[in-house]
């Protein structure tokens, strides 16, 4: 399973702008990873261990309690701290 696999599994086909969301990026940087095929290293491991975490069926209703959560709390969540750190410290072009 590719990291985009492991997207599409938490919000469907049109996981780029939760992805952006998510990372604390700009929804254009998540569609270049998109079409780049390569995005920062702790955002593949975060999804990777994510989606395996979750028991079959739940993949999109955690994607989408994610994402409410995040508007909730204006991104400030704490489980997603340690990725946003982490792609401060490697941000790519």
């Amino acid at each position: 399973m590719t990291w985009q696999d492991d997207a599409e599994a938490l919000w469907g086909s049109e996981w780029r702008q939760p992805l952006s969301e998510v990372a604390g990026v700009a929804s254009k940087t998540a569609i270049r990873w998109g079409k780049a095929g390569a995005c920062p290293p702790q955002i593949e491991r975060w999804l990777a261990e994510t989606v395996a975490s979750l028991p079959a069926g739940q993949h999109r209703a955690y994607g989408g309690a994610l994402r409410a959560a995040l508007w909730a709390h204006d991104g400030a969540l704490d489980v997603l701290g340690r990725v946003q750190e982490d792609l401060e410290a490697a941000r790519l072009p």
